[in-house]
């Protein structure tokens, strides 16, 4: 009987539990923005990820054609050396996420004053539950432009394994080289109350 009575209160716990789905464009952030940690925005708390864009302009950042212009976001290794490790995790009300797919883009600074260019990177996503600090999940993605760009270059999409559908609190970003900059747009998610 004990049991039974368990699995109906997991049940229970079940069906008073919503979803939200989150299609993050970045796009009613003000343009004044550009550059300010997003802090919470649709559901979930970013860190060391900045609002980057302006109105009108369907290119980001280095020759990357954003998934939806104006307004895409960015970590950087100076985002990070400031801020800490590139992440975002699931804020209130909400106790989990699960993350489903993406668009994102790569530049590198030329040292050529404000000059970035499209650039090769590999980035990698590892997820954790709430309250350990247990990676359940982990998948990269590249970006490769072409050779010699001469028209922007859009981003590419990246569609999620199922290990990140699961009940996740946080979702760690690393680049594979410090002078990259990673540029988000249209991040895909649902919101678990």
């Amino acid at each position: 009987m004990t049991r039974f009575l368990q699995v109906l209160s997991c049940l229970a716990v079940a069906v008073h539990a919503s979803t939200v789905v989150e299609n993050a464009t970045y796009d009613n952030i003000p343009a004044s923005l550009t550059d300010t940690v997003l802090g919470t925005y649709d559901g979930l708390t970013y860190n060391a990820i900045v609002a980057t864009g302006s109105t009108g302009s369907t290119v980001a950042v280095g020759g990357i054609v954003k998934a939806s212009p104006p307004m895409s976001a960015l970590t950087s290794s100076q985002q990070q050396i400031t801020n800490g490790t590139a992440s975002f995790a699931v804020a209130s009300p909400y106790k989990s996420f699960g993350l489903l797919d993406f668009f994102f883009g790569c530049t590198v600074h030329t040292g050529e004053g404000a000059v970035s260019v499209a650039s090769q990177c590999t980035i990698t996503l590892a997820g954790f539950v709430r309250n350990t600090d247990q990676e359940v999940a982990l998948a990269s993605f590249t970006f490769t432009p072409p050779e010699s760009p001469v028209a922007p270059v859009p981003m590419i999409h990246a569609v999620l394994p199922p290990s990140f559908q699961q009940s996740l609190f946080n979702v760690t970003i690393t680049q594979s080289s410090a002078l990259d900059a990673v540029l988000f747009d249209n991040l895909h998610y649902v919101l678990s109350t």
